[in-house]
């Protein structure tokens, strides 16, 4: 193997996981500049992180590695970086209620945490059409 072969493989290797990902509750305040970052690979002179933005949800993106100092970066960086990642909200539709759901897991003949636990995966499967949703998600994919 060649010394630019080692190095490209070295460069591809994600980092070690940290035994905890940033936390809500370790997102600052808005106007404070840093946020809190993960570092999940390197590569050349870029550096995919993964953050907690403001509404709690995940996020991740490529950035230029120097900006992430001490486990952090500016938000503003953040705010410019290129995505990580497909849009999923795009295609998620959601129209369910509690009293549909219920309904509908009566109507399958869970009315217990036994007969529930019993066909979980399968009442999961009938309330969420994935079949749908992966073709929805593939057509706009491609």
């Amino acid at each position: 193997m060649s010394d630019e072969e080692k190095q490209d493989e070295q460069e591809e290797q994600p980092e070690p996981k940290p035994a905890k990902k940033p936390a809500p509750e370790q997102t600052p305040t808005p106007g404070s500049g840093q946020v809190p970052v993960r570092v999940v690979a390197r590569k050349g002179e870029s550096a995919l992180v993964e953050w907690i933005d403001g509404d709690g949800l995940y996020r991740r993106a490529y950035v230029p590695a120097g900006k992430v100092q001490e486990g952090a970066a500016p938000s503003k960086v953040l705010d410019q970086a290129i995505p990580y990642g497909l849009p999923w909200e795009q295609w998620i539709e959601v129209t369910a209620t509690p009293e549909g759901i219920a309904n509908e897991l009566r109507r399958q003949g869970m009315w217990r945490w036994e007969d529930f636990n019993k066909a979980a995966l399968s009442a999961a499967n009938k309330a969420f059409d994935l079949g749908a949703f992966i073709r929805r998600v593939s057509q706009e994919v491609r």
